[in-house]
C-alpha cells in the first residue's frame, strides 16, 4: 500500500510574502504606555527608544521617548534623561519641538507629533533643496538656536536627522539629548572636557559657543 502525497500549501503571493516578512522584521512595542496608544516603534538611540502613540485624553497624535531597558537602572542615563526634558521644556519657540509632560517616576517624555519627517529623509529621496526652500529650513532652525541661546542652552548635535518638519515645510529642531546649560553670555563656558555630538555636525555652534 502507497502513502498518498501530501497536500503542499500554496506559496504566499508577493503581496502576502513581503506583509510577512515586514511583520517578521518589525520591532515588538507596548500596546500602552501609561494612558497613551502606541500605534508604532519608530526608533532608538543610546539612551531611548521612541514610540508613535495616541492620547486618548487630549485627542491628538504624540511621540513617546522612554528610557532603554539597560539604562533604566544607571543614575548617569537618568540624570541625562530628566536634563533633556527640562531644557527643552524651557524653550518655547515654533521652531522647537513642544515638550507635551513629563513622566519623572517613570521616565516618559511626551512631545509634539511633527508629522512631515526630517530633513535627513528629504535630502535623501529629493537631493539638494533650491536655495529659497534651503535658505527657509536654515532660517527656521537659526531662529531655534537662538531662542535656546536666551536660555543659555546649547543643542551640540544639530544634524539633518534632527530637524523636523511640518506638512508644510516649517523646520522643528528635536532631540535635546545631548544639550547642555551654560553661563551667561561673556563668563567662561561651563562645557569642558570631552566634545559629544555628531562629528561634522556641531562644529559651528561650538565654534560660536566656545564649548
Amino acid at each position: 500500500m502507497t502513502d498518498k502525497p501530501r497536500k503542499t500549501q500554496p506559496l504566499p503571493d508577493s503581496e502576502a510574502r513581503q506583509s510577512l516578512e515586514k511583520n517578521l522584521q518589525a520591532p515588538s512595542h507596548p500596546d500602552m504606555i501609561g494612558r497613551f496608544h502606541v500605534k508604532r516603534r519608530l526608533g532608538e538611540g543610546g539612551m531611548g527608544i521612541v514610540y508613535l502613540a495616541d492620547d486618548p485624553d487630549l485627542h491628538r497624535t504624540v511621540i513617546i521617548k522612554v528610557i532603554r531597558d539597560e539604562r533604566a537602572h544607571d543614575d548617569h542615563f537618568h540624570k541625562l534623561f530628566r536634563r533633556e526634558a527640562e531644557l527643552a521644556a524651557n524653550i518655547d519657540h515654533p521652531n522647537v519641538v513642544k515638550i507635551h509632560e513629563f513622566d519623572a517616576d517613570n521616565l516618559v517624555l511626551v512631545m509634539e507629533y511633527v508629522s512631515g519627517g526630517n530633513l535627513k529623509q528629504l535630502l535623501s529621496t529629493r537631493g539638494a533643496l533650491d536655495t529659497d526652500k534651503a535658505l527657509h529650513i536654515v532660517a527656521g532652525i537659526a531662529r531655534a538656536l537662538d531662542a535656546a541661546y536666551e536660555h543659555n542652552i546649547v543643542h551640540r548635535d544639530i544634524k539633518p536627522s534632527n530637524i523636523l518638519l511640518t506638512r508644510d515645510g516649517e523646520p522643528k529642531l528635536a532631540d535635546l539629548g545631548i544639550a547642555k546649560r551654560i553661563r551667561q553670555p561673556g563668563t567662561q563656558s561651563t562645557l569642558t572636557g570631552d566634545s559629544p555630538g555628531t562629528p561634522g555636525d556641531s562644529g559651528r555652534e561650538r565654534q560660536r559657543y566656545q564649548w
